[in-house]
């Protein structure tokens, strides 16, 4: 019984992502307005908001921390609209993985 426990304990571990901490990612807003952006953490338990309606704007690039897994790499949600509220709609990427120190882009194209 002491081995099944065992192993049982020891397959969890080897599916469950270790976290390896907190660190920090870059946002680069790579579209050609000013953008209003949210941001999740998946790698929070409870998919912890970061960024909510944050302005960022044109070309502007701003740091934001996030946790990271056992590869030392953050897992993001991201939603952007135009502060101007012009065409083209909202954007949503559901999973982006970006690497500590690494940046990503967002946009509404």
């Amino acid at each position: 019984m002491k081995s099944l426990a065992l192993a049982l304990a020891c397959s969890v571990c080897m599916f469950t992502p270790a976290h390896a901490g907190s660190g920090t990612i870059a946002a680069v807003n790579d579209d050609h307005a000013d953008l209003f952006v949210s941001i999740w953490d998946l790698n929070t338990a409870d998919n912890k908001l970061v960024w909510d309606k944050h302005r960022l704007n044109d070309g502007q690039q701003e740091n934001l921390a996030v946790e990271l897994d056992g590869d030392r790499k953050a897992k993001i949600k991201w939603t952007s609209v135009r502060t101007d509220g012009d065409p083209p709609p909202a954007k949503t990427e559901p999973s982006v993985g970006v690497n500590e120190g690494d940046s990503f882009y967002v946009n509404t194209f």
